[in-house]
């Protein structure tokens, strides 16, 4: 064959070689708070059992209809997702917030919620279950304001370690990251691991933490005042903390001008891809930026566990001409590497006050991403003429409900289970009663 021939040969093999993109499929939208259909729920969390993919646990806020309190519950599903039963709530939750759930390696669940009684002390609450169905508990620890929990799941001697991270509020002028451990299956902590500079951080916004494969525990959380976004690590198991670094900027995604919209949240998510892959312990973080005037997802990557990070890029897809705010952004990877992402998306909603959920991908570490898909089939909407400032907040109850109202709370859900599926939560109001809803996402030829 010519030379020139077997060039074009080798092109055109290449060429067809090379495979298509992968299709995000959307299964359809479950209720999971079908046994509490006129109760409002927001701030919602999600965990899958890394060893079953049948078993996933919500946590949601909760606002009863019939009482004058609030508090958190818990949903567990045995299914992957087609049905969802309440398994933790009230009484045992009353007057809780700040909902955040976890799977250790073994299976075991863990819950954690903030008591917040109107008089009394403050304190974390923290339940375990063996099967996602009855709990143990309470365990309590110190308060700390918009707590996370996660477990090591290394094959290091930490393994089974649970953390608890958040922001310091004892005492309740400082403002800075800290972390609680537990070896006993948190019926014990200690803590809790500071920097050495404690206190030097003012109003931190707060971010969920992570493991890597050699146990470094990296967390991840914004400072307002100085205007970015930072990662922080522990090289000794959440005894102390080591260092921290600047990822960006870091504008919230609520904020205009030094004050607070109410219509966008604040809160950075962080993943690792644990999958044994070639991009094995690549952080990502994505949060809500308003740096160009309208809120948008962030996102970014570091292959140091934390110490270096990309240039961040806003990855939710929405045209420039379209001004909506988008927001509460949640991460995720599975078994082969692949991070998912879903935000609340206001590109049909030209109120700003609505949303949908969307979801994208990345095949390739983070490089590049798929165009977003909807996964809410209804989403959340206001009639028209509503006003962004709730009126009549004449109580806590009323405050804590009405600040969520055009934001849904401060998180949202996403996991990725055994089989390697995602799953997303959010909360919606299409019913009348905002709910908590979720769809099974994958990726397919």
């Amino acid at each position: 064959m010519p030379r020139r021939a077997a060039q074009i040969a080798a092109v055109v093999v290449g060429v067809l070689s090379i495979e298509p993109p992968p299709v995000i499929r959307v299964g359809p939208n479950v209720r999971v708070s079908a046994e509490h259909p006129r109760d409002t729920h927001y701030e919602v969390v999600v965990a899958a059992d890394p060893r079953d993919r049948a078993r996933l646990v919500v946590g949601s806020i909760i606002y009863p209809e019939s009482t004058a309190t609030y508090g958190t519950i818990v949903y567990q599903s045995s299914d992957g997702g087609a049905s969802w039963q309440e398994t933790l709530g009230l009484p045992a939750l009353d007057h809780t917030g700040d909902p955040a759930t976890t799977f250790g390696p073994d299976g075991v669940a863990y819950y954690v919620a903030s008591s917040l009684p109107a008089a009394g002390e403050r304190r974390l609450l923290l339940f375990r279950s063996t099967d996602s169905k009855t709990w143990d508990g309470p365990h309590p620890l110190t308060y700390m304001d918009r707590e996370y929990v996660t477990v090591d799941a290394t094959n290091g001697s930490r393994r089974g370690r649970i953390y608890v991270n958040g922001n310091n509020r004892v005492p309740r002028n400082v403002s800075d990251f800290v972390v609680f451990r537990s070896d006993d299956g948190g019926r014990t902590f200690a803590g809790p691991g500071t920097r050495s500079a404690f206190g030097s951080v003012q109003a931190a916004v707060m971010g969920n933490a992570v493991v890597a494969s050699d146990g470094t525990l990296v967390g991840v959380y914004a400072e307002t005042a100085k205007r970015g976004i930072y990662s922080i690590w522990s090289i000794d198991g959440g005894a102390s903390l080591a260092s921290s670094a600047k990822i960006d900027d870091y504008v919230a995604g609520g904020e205009r001008k030094g004050a607070m919209l109410g219509n966008a949240n604040a809160e950075p998510e962080l993943a690792i891809d644990a999958s044994g892959g070639r991009f094995n312990d690549r952080l990502y973080v994505a949060w809500p930026d308003r740096r160009s005037g309208h809120s948008r997802i962030m996102f970014s990557s570091s292959a140091d566990r934390g110490k270096t990070w990309s240039a961040a890029r806003a990855i939710d897809d929405v045209p420039q001409s379209n001004l909506t705010d988008q927001f509460m952004p949640e991460i995720a990877v599975n078994k082969d590497g692949v991070v998912g992402v879903t935000w609340y998306d206001r590109r049909d909603h030209p109120d700003n006050l609505g949303w949908d959920v969307r979801f994208t991908a990345s095949v390739d570490g983070g490089a590049t991403f798929l165009p977003s898909v909807k996964v809410s089939e209804r989403g959340t909407s206001f009639p028209a003429g509503t006003s962004r400032e709730p009126s009549g907040w004449g109580s806590q109850i009323d405050a804590g409900r009405g600040s969520f109202t055009f934001m849904g709370g401060d998180t949202a859900g996403l996991a990725a289970d055994a089989a390697g599926e995602f799953h997303a939560v959010w909360v919606d109001n299409h019913t009348g009663v905002p709910q908590v809803w979720t769809a099974a996402i994958k990726l397919s030829s």
